[in-house]
């Protein structure tokens, strides 16, 4: 695709091999893991169980294994894969 056809524009900052869970908090917070619950009072906080709709998990690495299971089977995080991560930053695109 021509740049000047593309919305956005990325900038690759990292690129790292690790094992699935090796994932940290802050990453699986990065990838957009959907925090359903948060309570100001006892800071205690709660994330979507992409399993079981009435669920609620309670760490963002958790919810994150639910989700990875749920794209790519049942079990599927629980064989540790070896993953790509890929950091990047969006680009201003000057019009």
């Amino acid at each position: 695709m021509p740049r000047a056809a593309s919305r956005i524009l990325l900038e690759i900052t990292d690129i790292e091999l690790k094992r699935l869970k090796a994932i940290t908090w802050q990453e699986a917070d990065a990838e957009g893991i959907e925090q359903i619950f948060y309570d100001e009072e006892t800071s205690v906080s709660g994330w979507r169980n992409y399993l079981d709709p009435e669920g609620m998990c309670c760490r963002s690495r958790d919810s994150f294994f639910t989700l990875w299971d749920r794209i790519n089977g049942a079990g599927a995080a629980e064989k540790d894969p070896w993953v790509w991560m890929i950091k990047f930053k969006v680009l201003e695109i000057e019009n």
